[in-house]
């Protein structure tokens, strides 16, 4: 037997295993939106008692700054490729970045990664440094939106002693130290394929790092305002900080999330369990649904919108 008819049946053995697989991946993710459902529909009664209202500034500002979060996650993965001696325009950034988001949503949760570097290959970006931006832009986005989370945290004794979040915060801080990721890279030589170290000074991380914590900001206070276009009272300094850290830690429960596509499921219930003591009874419920809704407008928005940019592609600098 020849080496293609080898790799053709070994494929063709593996698509019932990787169907079986993706079914599981959605059956889960269904089975947390039903938990979600369900809550919802245990507090009917209840919620019906707090009927939700609409505001249509509050809506925008929502939208606006949601649209300006995702515009920015572009630009920060821009200037990471920047450092690392590649420049790539905006308009290509944002094509890459918006054209390989939604693949999110596919079974395994990764294939927006595992597309933006195959997109960063057709643009004639090098895969080892297209590679390393896209791990590197997903720590700092993961490292960013919990530090941000933490004084959300430390109002729920349940969750941590705020003496211990803090040095949860300093410790994630310290990890992004470049030696720190140099040496975890440095384990890749186990494996047969080792990547070259970072180049980054630690001053660059930090100031990515503020970066990403004022992008999360801004998401964050953007899911406020959709909470408060339905909520008839005005929400007070300390709901906003509770709504904005619930959600970017819900976001990353969604990240943990992986198999599922897209973390759905996982958002949802996470942030049910963040808000559920303090609101009224089926309203966090619906905001997880209607929060989901939100988001998937922005992204498929953003992906027509990256459709319409024209290839471009790199000379990247020796």
């Amino acid at each position: 037997m020849t080496a293609p008819q080898e790799q053709r049946e070994t494929s063709a053995a593996s698509r019932p295993r990787a169907a079986i697989l993706g079914a599981l991946r959605w059956a889960a993710a269904i089975g947390l939106l039903a938990l979600v459902g369900r809550k919802l529909w245990s507090q009917w009664s209840i919620l019906r008692e707090h009927p939700l209202s609409f505001s249509f500034g509050s809506t925008a500002l929502s939208l606006a700054l949601i649209c300006v979060f995702l515009l920015l996650c572009a630009e920060a993965w821009r200037l990471l490729l920047l450092e690392l001696g590649t420049p790539v325009a905006r308009p290509a950034a944002f094509r890459i970045v918006y054209l390989s988001n939604l693949a999110k949503y596919l079974p395994g949760g990764v294939w927006n990664l595992v597309g933006r570097v195959a997109l960063c290959h057709e643009a004639k970006i090098p895969p080892v440094r297209a590679s390393i931006s896209v791990l590197l832009d997903l720590a700092c986005q993961v490292v960013a939106a919990t530090l941000l989370a933490l004084p959300m945290l430390a109002g729920r004794a349940r969750l941590g002693h705020p003496a211990l979040l803090v040095l949860v915060g300093v410790l994630m801080i310290a990890s992004m130290h470049p030696r720190v990721m140099n040496a975890v890279i440095g384990l890749t030589r186990l494996v047969g394929r080792p990547l070259p170290e970072l180049p980054f000074r630690y001053a660059f991380v930090l100031k990515m790092l503020a970066f990403y914590v004022f992008n999360w900001g801004l998401l964050g206070l953007g899911f406020a305002a959709l909470c408060q276009a339905t909520l008839p009272d005005t929400l007070r300094p300390d709901q906003v900080v509770r709504l904005a850290g619930a959600f970017v830690l819900a976001w990353n429960a969604g990240v943990a999330a992986f198999f599922l596509p897209g973390g759905i499921g996982a958002r949802e219930a996470a942030l049910v369990f963040l808000l559920g003591d303090e609101f009224p009874p089926g309203w966090p419920a619906t905001m997880a649904l209607v929060a989901r809704v939100w988001t998937l407008v922005a992204e498929v928005g953003y992906f027509g919108l990256a459709s319409l940019v024209p290839r471009e592609r790199v000379e990247p600098r020796a």
